[in-house]
């Protein structure tokens, strides 16, 4: 137990016994004293752990998105190469409709 602790006790006991408010003001006052810095502690260890959370989630992101920019660089001459193919595929199915649209006005 710390001094602190024990003046608080006994101007809460006294306070009481006797019904004195100086003691039971100084029993509230020296209980905010020891609380209060405690109180502050955590709330801003928790606004702490909060912000490194945060930046370490931007981190995170960061390096995946790196990643998928690195893949994309590797894929791009795929990704042309695919579109040349739609491209082309999408003209000879054009040329078939002609062909088909021909051979159905004839039937």
């Amino acid at each position: 137990m710390t001094v602190f602790e024990l003046i608080r006790l006994y101007c809460g006991y006294v306070g009481n016994i006797q019904e004195s408010v100086p003691e039971l003001a100084a029993f509230w006052m020296v209980s905010v004293i020891l609380q209060l810095p405690l109180c502050l502690y955590s709330l801003l260890d928790q606004a702490r752990k909060r912000t490194r959370t945060g930046l370490d989630k931007l981190l995170a992101t960061q390096e995946d998105v790196a990643k998928m920019q690195a893949e994309l660089e590797t894929m791009q001459p795929m990704l042309v190469e695919a579109t040349k193919d739609t491209e082309a595929t999408m003209i000879q199915i054009e040329k078939d409709s002609v062909v088909a649209e021909e051979t159905r006005k004839t039937v």
